[in-house]
């Protein structure tokens, strides 16, 4: 079944393999602005992006689909961008706010971690990304509206991890005068929005440096958790802010998003849909777990628990 109304339209975390890949960042200060979106919807996507961590490269190894590319495209050809993204945001909101309540909640659904919200979220960008630059090759297509609100979510999420980081590295630097001078000269925490990608990678590459030196800036810098993977999540967070801002200032100077592509990008969404709304039905009954309802993709789930069960008829043999 082919889609009814969408034509398609950059960039791509349940069980991890260590007690440090749940350690890693989930939220951010509780400083993140709570901005709603013109609908007055409980969860903005700048509200989002916010609060949830960046994945790292080990997270969409570990829970980002592998399946064959082709079966993601069947399934994402049935479902338009816009209704997994509507739900997407919602259900990402939902645990978001049950993530917070902490690892005691976090055990009643067996099966979750956060690498696995963490991908999620990553996941979705890529196909907000990818809708924006399809609106922005289409006539009448509201890309302006989509990059300004996509360069916002993203700054929205790595300006305080910046901040945060820098001031971290200070501290970490702060018995060594060269080291101290490198950190300081990185631009503040207030910089423009299409300056801070290269403040960030300049941030990363001092990181990176910082880590493998044997001296006390090392051993301070390890000690207040800085990891090679936490530097690659936020180099990441930086290229999709760059790519945002040029989308926002040169809405046709990306190029055209081939259907397949974008069709490929909802079937990724759909499937850790699926992942965690098995997860969350499964634990349903469990004090705090919020029930992950399917509302603009009601259709796809409905047909996904039909084929369910006549699986499950023909396996019984009857």
């Amino acid at each position: 079944m082919a889609k009814a109304t969408s034509t398609k339209s950059k960039k791509r975390t349940t069980e991890a393999t260590s007690s440090e890949a749940d350690a890693t960042e989930l939220l951010a200060p509780a400083e993140a602005p709570h901005v709603d979106d013109d609908s007055g919807a409980r969860y903005s996507w700048a509200l989002l992006a916010g609060r949830v961590a960046p994945a790292t490269e080990e997270d969409l190894q570990l829970f980002s689909l592998r399946r064959p590319g082709d079966l993601l495209r069947l399934d994402g050809r049935e479902v338009s961008s816009e209704k997994i993204l509507s739900d997407g945001r919602v259900w990402l909101g939902l645990i978001v706010d049950f993530a917070d309540l902490g690892n005691e909640a976090i055990a009643r659904v067996f099966g979750f971690r956060l690498g696995l919200l963490r991908s999620f979220h990553t996941e979705l960008s890529r196909l907000r990304m990818l809708v924006a630059r399809r609106e922005a090759n289409r006539d009448g297509g509201d890309a302006q509206t989509l990059a300004v609100g996509l360069a916002n979510d993203f700054a929205v999420a790595l300006r305080p991890r910046y901040a945060q980081r820098r001031a971290a590295l200070i501290a970490a630097a702060s018995n060594d005068t060269s080291a101290l001078g490198r950190v300081l000269a990185l631009p503040p925490a207030e910089v423009a929005d299409d300056k801070l990608p290269g403040a960030v990678r300049d941030l990363v590459a001092l990181i990176s440096a910082f880590i493998d030196r044997g001296d006390a800036v090392g051993s301070r810098t390890r000690i207040r958790g800085f990891s090679p993977a936490d530097a690659e999540a936020l180099g990441r967070l930086a290229d999709g802010l760059e790519d945002a801002i040029e989308l926002r200032d040169r809405p046709d100077g990306m190029g055209p998003v081939e259907q397949r592509t974008l069709d490929t990008q909802d079937g990724v969404c759909l499937a850790l849909m699926e992942q965690l709304f098995d997860l969350f039905e499964g634990a349903s009954g469990a004090t705090a777990v919020p029930k992950l309802v399917p509302n603009a993709t009601r259709g796809w789930f409905n047909r996904r628990a039909k084929l369910a069960r006549e699986a499950a008829l023909k396996y019984s043999g009857q």
